[in-house]
């Protein structure tokens, strides 16, 4: 960090400091809330506590709506990659400070995460990230209530292959390493 602040790192670098920039909770406040108001008879919307920014904006921008928010952490004294216990962080980030107060906040366990990562690869091929399967679990158990869940998913499984494979999911044959192959991007 100090080396951002330095003049010619400024005039090279830009740093965004997702965990004190308040454009991170305006932003999903005036797009991602108004997208989601769109949809009718959903009932709440679930996502990650990481930076706090997509909670707090969607709060605010759903607030009056009838949507419930709910904060997703993992439970306590157990990590999920890029997600932060509140009650059990040595730092939270100012954009949430004070703004998970009145929650509501709910915990997933890291097993369930695992779970439900192996079974969005297996049935829909869907490779996410680690904080987007305790939202994915977490929609999935309150959808299994009658309720009509949006989870929010912040991360892809790209940057988690290894973590992936450590923890065992291997469905479906899934092979990882095409995820590398630069001809099986569609852009290319």
């Amino acid at each position: 960090m100090k080396m951002l602040s330095s003049e010619d790192s400024r005039k090279k670098y830009l740093w965004l400091n997702q965990f004190e920039n308040r454009a991170n909770p305006l932003a999903h406040e005036m797009t991602t809330s108004k997208e989601i108001l769109y949809i009718k008879g959903i009932d709440a919307v679930v996502t990650g506590i990481g930076t706090g920014g997509s909670y707090v904006g969607l709060k605010r921008g759903l607030l009056g709506s009838g949507i419930k928010v709910i904060g997703v952490q993992p439970r306590k004294g157990q990590k999920i990659q890029g997600l932060r216990n509140l009650n059990d962080s040595s730092y939270i980030p100012p954009i949430i400070s004070g703004e998970a107060d009145d929650g509501p906040l709910m915990e997933v366990e890291y097993n369930n995460v695992i779970w439900i990562l192996e079974k969005m690869l297996e049935k829909y091929d869907i490779l996410a990230g680690f904080s987007s399967g305790a939202t994915a679990y977490l929609a999935y158990e309150l959808a299994k209530r009658g309720k009509k869940v949006i989870a929010i998913f912040a991360d892809t499984g790209l940057n988690y292959v290894s973590l992936y494979e450590s923890s065992g999911i291997k469905a479906c044959g899934y092979n990882f390493s095409r995820l590398y192959d630069p001809s099986s991007l569609p852009l290319l």
